[in-house]
């Protein structure tokens, strides 16, 4: 309701000028009539009748439809003319408005929903309530790595927990490369979380930008979890491969594949359900992160 309360209305003539060129940023929402987006450097149709302003527009906004959204996110002034094509209404805000409203600049918002949405997609902070989500956001720090540039070094002291928000990062251990991550992957928790020394070199294979948390801030938010998580990576440290594994039974069948109950060959009371899934099926349907232990 804040935020509906910052917006003005306006009612408009045939060929009056609704928003011109070089106005500070502002989202409009038509409720009646037309409002024509003349082209830039189009001339000045200010004063026109309906048909010709209707001719010569780039685009014609009806009841319903709105203008300015990018402009809006990026604070840029308006590019182009809007003018009436008819006697029109509309309900418009600026973008100071909208920081006023949302007591924040609207990037900020922006930014701090997507990294909500993605922090609620990692195992580790699933089971945080919004609160703490809200917390463990307002923590993360900026950190910019330019190509080449170290992050972690193998072996050194832990003291942070890393999300990338852009770029792509090599994982090296003794030298040879284990892997590379990308966007919204994370990395820095299992030192953290055991207080052992970075098992692994990060480095910058690009211009990225981190968001860290700090080893203190990590433990207290992540910390109440802590049992949950070492059991993780201790699942994910078992030394176990296909090789070692029999099959006992066939226990669920799925769209995604089968899941098998099998035992490892040296005891048959050690059983794993094994989950065989197709690659083509999770891509399509856009599952990998759902996925990915």
């Amino acid at each position: 309701n804040a935020f509906i309360d910052k917006f003005d209305f306006g009612t408009f003539g045939e060929g009056e000028v609704v928003c011109a060129v070089g106005a500070k940023a502002q989202f409009i929402v038509v409720v009646e009539g037309e409002i024509a987006v003349m082209p830039q450097g189009a001339s000045d149709t200010a004063g026109s009748e309906g048909p010709a302003i209707r001719a010569a527009a780039k685009e014609v906004l009806t009841a319903g439809t709105c203008y300015g959204a990018s402009a809006l996110v990026s604070n840029s002034s308006v590019q182009e003319n809007l003018v009436s094509v008819t006697s029109a209404k509309c309900h418009r805000i600026s973008y100071e408005m909208v920081a006023e409203a949302l007591s924040c600049p609207l990037q900020e918002v922006i930014r701090l929903n997507e990294i909500k949405k993605v922090l609620g997609d990692i195992f580790l902070f699933k089971n945080l309530t919004n609160k703490q989500i809200e917390r463990t956001v307002r923590a993360l720090q900026r950190r910019d790595y330019q190509p080449g540039q170290t992050i972690v070094k193998q072996g050194e002291e832990a003291s942070n927990f890393y999300l990338i928000q852009t770029g792509t990062i090599r994982v090296t251990k003794d030298g040879a490369q284990l892997r590379s991550l990308g966007r919204w992957d994370y990395f820095g928790e299992r030192g953290l979380l055991l207080s052992e020394k970075r098992s692994a070199t990060c480095t910058a294979e690009e211009a990225c930008i981190c968001l860290s948390l700090d080893k203190v801030t990590f433990a207290d938010i992540v910390g109440i979890f802590r049992q949950e998580l070492l059991h993780r990576m201790e699942l994910q440290d078992l030394n176990i491969t296909m090789a070692d594994l029999r099959l006992k039974a066939v226990v669920g069948r799925g769209s995604f594949g089968v899941v098998k109950l099998c035992y490892h060959r040296t005891d048959e009371k050690r059983l794993y359900a094994l989950k065989c899934v197709s690659k083509k099926q999770v891509v399509k349907q856009g599952q990998q992160k759902s996925i990915v232990i």
